[in-house]
């Protein structure tokens, strides 16, 4: 059987032209037939939209399209032979098959078209592979927790037990690589009907929000890894907001998806530019290119340049170093390389988590003005001159805090056995050890409990406990923001449990510390678990999310370190800063930045907070100068 060639999409109506499958019937498991069809997007036609997860490109299956092969990954494959309707055909659209993959120019173009793509077909269909016997109670639990849902159970907490059981296998759905793909954030979020679909079980996305604003209002997904379901509810978010016509911009968008994968690192940036063309107030033209002329190197450094601009701010500045090594050779220490996903969260920009205006502050380094000095670029567009100033340097820099913490089970930890429960349970335990002994490094470093007064006048406590925060407030798993004194004693009383062994100075033997830490948590959770139980009598008015601390929600100390300066001055700042690093301040920054003297020139590190200095008050404008980044 000959091979299926592409024909050109006709070039008068180039950007309106697409092509659309129409999947032939079949009752049986014989071969996926189909035609390709070039309709235009502006005309009046009936589709739907395949939104998918590729897979290992090299493993293809065959298909007929025009009574010629065509090979696709089996993934897609699955989803035409799930999607075929038995007596009928059925109009689609698949990137894969309706793109011509292997013509740059047609591909580049297409691409500019995908939201409109997305957003005038009758209904997307999120395809998550055949069906599993996972995967099948997992939409059989779905439908449980909506009927729980709409019976209104959240009034009732004697109720939540019964619902705890399933939730790893509701929660597994969520494990699919779908849900890691950057392209889906723009799929979904113009798209005006969701169907999620697995074989022939099926759920609409609005349903699947519903149940996981649900199990997480009445605690259900406290104690489970919620990365996933985290970027599950941003897409949505991004959902809400574009369907409000709200332009998110560009930069929080890349930095909110950052951790998004995709088979083309170009594709961490035009996945997102459907969403949002604009920085500020001012539009942003970044037209695809696929062409093997245009570098991963070129297309982000083409990027930065245009947010520098259009922005008025350096803002970009203060998206995170990845502290993983690059495949990208030669970028700038001040271009971003989103093909790197980073855990570290941006103290201006913390990304799509849900944050409130209230809770962020307003931080202006560089004083009330802002001050904004156009930059300038070198001629060989790798070095960018900003004007600033040098202001102190590093004189301490302690640990790295590194990982989740706590770190949550895993949604199959119901499943494992006696033995690999209690080694999970241990290795949680291990790592909230190493990392609470780390903020004992951070107290040391700092000096934070010596009794003494900040330079600003403040007590040090006070100060490294706000400055581990980043500045930010928290909130409990209710979703309340606490008060600045609900949050210090909630902290202390957490941090108590494991200051206690290092006075018997167990913390030098890291197997006696675990040991001893986990015997003085399980005394102080049975002390919880009784007068959570007393509360349900009425006879003890105790609140168990306002008497701890979530770790994990100090976000911002996330794959960061706790830094000293020579002035006295302490600082939360990057994974890859050192002893003998700079603050600097420069015009258009909200942000103290930290970086590194290379020759007469300096390098990026990252982004920092140093209490006391960010509301303009080391900043002096007589004092800037002209100052290149390579």
């Amino acid at each position: 059987m000959d091979e299926f060639n592409y024909e050109p999409l006709p070039v008068s109506a180039y950007k309106d032209a697409i092509r659309l499958i129409e999947l032939l019937p079949d009752d049986n498991d014989s071969e996926i037939r189909c035609n390709l069809q070039v309709v235009f997007l502006n005309d009046s036609i009936q589709y739907e939209a395949i939104s998918y997860y590729w897979g290992d490109p090299a493993n293809t299956m065959p298909i007929f399209v025009n009574g010629k092969t065509l090979k696709i990954t089996v993934n897609l494959h699955s989803a035409l032979k799930g999607l075929r309707y038995p007596k009928q055909k059925r109009y689609l659209w698949a990137d894969a098959i309706c793109i011509d993959q292997l013509n740059f120019k047609e591909r580049s173009q297409q691409v500019q078209l995908m939201r409109d793509i997305y957003k005038k077909s009758s209904q997307t269909l999120v395809w998550l592979g055949e069906e599993s016997e996972k995967m099948r109670k997992c939409f059989i639990i779905s439908e449980r927790l909506q009927l729980a849902q709409r019976a209104g159970w959240i009034e009732n907490k004697w109720l939540v037990p019964i619902l705890a059981g399933p939730m790893p296998q509701f929660l597994s759905i969520f494990d699919h690589p779908y849900f890691s793909r950057v392209w889906v954030v723009q799929e979904v979020a113009v798209s005006p009907i969701t169907v999620v679909c697995c074989g022939t079980q099926s759920i609409s996305w609005d349903d699947l929000v519903k149940i996981v604003l649900f199990c997480s209002s009445i605690g259900l997904l406290v104690p489970y890894d919620r990365r996933n379901l985290l970027r599950f509810l941003d897409i949505e978010k991004t959902r809400y907001w574009t369907a409000e016509g709200v332009d998110q911009g560009l930069l929080q968008l890349l930095l909110g998806y950052r951790s998004c994968k995709a088979t083309d690192s170009k594709d961490k940036i035009y996945g997102l530019i459907g969403l949002s063309r604009t920085v500020g107030t001012v539009a942003v033209e970044i037209n695809p290119d696929y062409s093997q002329e245009v570098s991963t190197e070129n297309t982000y450094l083409s990027a930065a340049i245009l947010i520098l601009n259009t922005s008025q701010t350096i803002d970009i500045f203060s998206v995170p170093r990845s502290s993983t090594r690059s495949n990208i050779i030669g970028l700038p220490s001040w271009v971003p390389d989103w093909s790197v996903p980073d855990s570290t969260y941006s103290l201006l920009l913390p990304g799509l988590r849900g944050e409130e205006r209230e809770e962020r502050p307003q931080y202006r380094a560089t004083g009330t003005n802002m001050l904004f000095t156009h930059p300038r670029f070198h001629p060989d567009g790798l070095k960018v001159q900003l004007c600033g100033q040098l202001i102190d340097s590093v004189r301490k820099v302690g640990e790295l805090l590194n990982g989740d913490d706590p770190t949550p089970l895993p949604s199959g930890f119901i499943n494992k056995g006696y033995y690999e429960g209690l080694k999970i349970v241990f290795n949680i335990f291990w790592d909230m050890c190493q990392n609470r002994l780390l903020l004992i490094n951070w107290e040391t470093i700092t000096g934070a409990r010596r009794g003494r007064k900040y330079i600003t006048g403040e007590d040090m406590l006070d100060v490294y406990w706000q400055t581990f925060l980043g500045g930010y407030r928290t909130r409990n798993t209710r979703g309340i923001v606490r008060s600045l004194q609900e949050e210090r004693k909630a902290w202390e009383r957490n941090l108590g449990v494991y200051r206690f062994p290092c006075f018997l100075h167990l913390h030098h033997w890291n197997l006696s510390y675990v040991v001893a830490t986990i015997v003085f948590e399980s005394l102080n959770t049975i002390w919880y678990f009784l007068l959570f139980l007393l509360s349900y009598t009425g006879l003890w008015n105790f609140d168990a999310q306002d008497q701890k601390w979530d770790f994990s929600g100090a976000i911002m100390s996330k794959n960061r370190r706790m830094f000293k300066t020579r002035d006295g001055y302490i600082g939360l700042g990057p994974s890859g800063m050192k002893e003998g690093d700079r603050i600097a301040l420069f015009k258009g920054g909200k942000l103290p930045l930290v970086v590194r003297p290379v020759g007469e020139d300096l390098e990026l590190v990252g982004d920092c907070y140093v209490h006391g200095i960010m509301f303009g008050e080391r900043f002096r404008e007589e004092e800037c100068e002209l100052i290149w980044f390579v």
